[in-house]
């Protein structure tokens, strides 16, 4: 979404940070498909480096739905904070969404 990169690009600048980014490859086929796409970025790159990760729960342009807890475990897996930007999710996913079950370390919107 253009407003959360552009403060991503904002902080990153502030403190000296590199930014990465995921293309996402299209059509998705699967939730796992999407998961596994994740999964190659982490698997080929250093993931010392990567102090936090932002994800869209649905993005703005493709409406993807990000499956959420199942990125957020495999990124915690690896030590690293996840940050959802929900700021379409809320009533489109689940009128009921819960932020106390969600396991993102942090949910914005």
């Amino acid at each position: 979404y253009g407003a959360a990169m552009l403060t991503i690009e904002e902080a990153a600048k502030w403190h000296g940070m590199k930014i990465r980014m995921i293309d996402i490859q299209l059509p998705i086929k699967s939730t796992q498909e999407l998961i596994q796409q994740f999964q190659d970025e982490l698997n080929n790159g250093n993931v010392d480096n990567i102090c936090l990760v932002a994800i869209d729960h649905i993005t703005s342009q493709t409406t993807i739905i990000f499956p959420i807890d199942e990125l957020t475990e495999l990124l915690h897996a690896y030590g690293i904070p996840v940050l959802i930007d929900g700021a379409h999710g809320p009533c489109q996913v689940n009128p009921y969404l819960s932020l106390a079950k969600l396991k993102c370390d942090f949910y914005i919107g």
